[in-house]
């Protein structure tokens, strides 16, 4: 079993169904759900789906913003360690507003001694964007094996109130391992550091990647209604969807090509 781990509140309840609806077009996945204030019809609408649905104590900043404007959602963390903790199972981090577009946890999903991140791809290497971490932390990977001391390294660069947790986790990792090369194996203390191509793994311009990562649909109508509208596409035609989408890949027909294209 591959297990899938995401968190969610009621604004982000629409996109957790659809990943939840999602993940089951991959046989042996299992999704593991945080929540983090949704209702009780939504917890149940989830749960017909086969989603296991966890708590755990949150404090009450968690989606605060810092002074540059990034919301720092420092629930992550807690959640990771919990499950690790309480499953002893390596598992898959995804956001909510993610769909997978291809079966990809034979070549992504962390060993035991482990930590799978991706960096960000093309189109949020600006430095507006770099600010807030080299990671996109909308797919991480984390072995069984990664101790709560990781994690408590990882929020206790939070305390500052400015640090986010893709900031975090970038100034962290940074320490010993260099992010700008992706697609490498690093080490970090007794871990291995595996980079990902945030372009295939974790892509935002939703064009040509394995995974997308509809960034901030939760928050932005427009994005929202992009998520929906792709979302009920490809729940009913996910082998087209993936061919076309690997087509696109091969032939980078529609790529992000700079700062012109929206």
């Amino acid at each position: 079993m591959y297990s899938i781990l995401t968190c969610a509140d009621t604004n982000f309840y629409p996109m957790a169904l659809c990943l939840a609806r999602n993940i089951r077009n991959c046989p042996g996945y299992k999704l593991f759900l945080y929540d983090l204030g949704l209702q009780d019809p939504e917890r149940e609408k989830l749960r017909e789906l086969d989603v296991t649905i966890e708590q755990i104590p949150q404090r009450n900043d968690i989606f605060d913003f810092n002074s540059k404007h990034n919301i720092r959602t420092t629930h992550k963390m807690g959640c990771i360690d919990h499950f690790l903790r309480k499953y002893k199972e390596s598992v898959l981090v995804l956001d909510a507003d993610v769909l997978l577009i291809e079966d990809i946890a034979t070549e992504i999903f962390p060993a035991e001694k482990e930590i799978v991140v991706t960096y960000r791809c093309d189109r949020e290497k600006k430095q507006h964007i770099l600010i807030n971490g080299k990671i996109n932390a909308g797919v991480m990977g984390f072995g069984s094996g990664v101790e709560s001391s990781f994690f408590d390294k990882w929020k206790e660069l939070c305390e500052d109130k400015e640090h986010t947790d893709q900031s975090a986790i970038s100034t962290l990792l940074e320490q010993q391992v260099e992010l700008e090369n992706i697609d490498s194996l690093q080490r970090y203390d007794d871990y291995t550091v595996r980079i990902l191509d945030g372009n295939i793994y974790n892509d935002v311009t939703c064009r040509i990647g394995k995974i997308f990562h509809f960034k901030n649909a939760g928050r932005h109508l427009n994005k929202r209604l992009g998520f929906s509208c792709f979302s009920f596409i490809q729940y009913r035609f996910p082998h087209v969807v993936a061919a076309a989408v690997r087509f696109n890949r091969e032939k980078k027909l529609w790529i992000w090509r700079g700062k012109n294209d929206v």
